[in-house]
């Protein structure tokens, strides 16, 4: 039984990603083949459908892509294209979001085809992405700075947080077996760890509630927007002296203040699986479009009142 997860996506960090885990030898691993990349390895082999195979290999690149392997360059990483599978006697293939598209049949060494669906094989038109939110613009062309750090005996503890800083450590490194095996003995635990953890816990629902903002840190503008517009509510509250205050002001109304600040902590702030205990849901769920018109209401009015301070203070309003 051999899974093979075809991905697609940013081509300097697949490549990246191919060398480092070829010359560290680890497992799973990404292969090119043609034009084309691949992940395969043994947390697949024990899958017995596609979506499981989805699931595992969604995780693992998430992980990957926001620990020591991170990219430095803004962007898309890669994403989920295709699943394939072969044993001795069939082909089959499944979309991105695993469902199955296609099938041969293997028997002695005559390969019949078959197909399920209509019209056309096609892709989902959505795919499984998996972004990720970086600090660093390579567009600069400036390069990484290694600053490692050691032990007294010599061991790797830090200082390789990025693919491009681990590539560039191999190219320095790849004739000295010495230093290749320091960086293997670093890297290595971090991988197998995050190998281990989706093979084994992916399907779990707060691993994919972690799987999924992770990769909807850069492309959740909604959840990002409330966030920010949270911030500004929790700034001028803080000034007016807390929530009994500002509703007594009257700026926006007293129950729109409560409404979009349950809606935020409810909705948007925390974790679905409500980990911490957060009340009931609010009576009614408030559009983006209100938010965004309360707080900018509540941040002119504060501006209002502060200008309104100075002038009354014998200054310039």
């Amino acid at each position: 039984m051999r899974w093979k997860i075809q991905i697609e996506g940013d081509e300097k960090y697949l490549e990246d990603l191919s060398n480092i885990f070829s010359a560290l030898n680890f497992d799973p691993k990404i292969d090119k083949a043609g034009e084309n990349y691949y992940l395969e390895g043994s947390i697949f082999e024990s899958s017995g459908d596609a979506k499981e195979v989805l699931s595992k290999a969604k995780t693992l690149l998430t992980l990957i892509s926001t620990t020591n392997f991170k990219p430095e360059r803004n962007g898309e990483t890669s994403k989920i294209s295709r699943i394939l599978y072969e044993d001795k006697n069939k082909k089959e293939e499944f979309d991105p979001d695993g469902n199955f598209i296609s099938k041969q049949k293997i028997s002695l060494g005559v390969i019949n085809y078959e197909y399920k669906g209509s019209g056309k094989i096609k892709f989902s038109g959505r795919a499984n992405t998996l972004a990720t939110s970086n600090l660093v613009d390579s567009a600069t062309g400036s390069e990484s700075i290694r600053i490692l750090k050691y032990d007294d005996k010599g061991k790797i503890i830090g200082g390789l947080t990025t693919i491009e800083e681990i590539n560039n450590y191999i190219k320095d490194n790849q004739n000295n077996s010495g230093a290749m095996q320091k960086l293997k003995d670093y890297l290595k635990p971090h991988f197998e760890n995050i190998a281990k953890y989706s093979e084994n816990f992916s399907e779990e629902g707060l691993t994919k509630e972690i799987s999924t903002i992770l990769t909807n840190l850069s492309s959740d503008l909604t959840t990002l927007k409330w966030i920010f517009l949270y911030r500004i509510y929790e700034i001028i509250e803080k000034k007016v002296g807390g929530k009994k205050k500002l509703k007594s002001k009257n700026w926006i109304a007293p129950n729109q203040v409560g409404l979009f600040t349950q809606n935020a902590n409810y909705y948007y702030r925390h974790s679905k699986h409500r980990v911490f205990k957060q009340g009931e849901p609010p009576p009614r769920i408030m559009p983006l479009s209100e938010a965004e018109g309360l707080i900018s209401t509540l941040l002119s009015k504060y501006i209002e009142s502060k200008a309104s301070e100075i002038k009354n203070n014998g200054g310039e309003s």
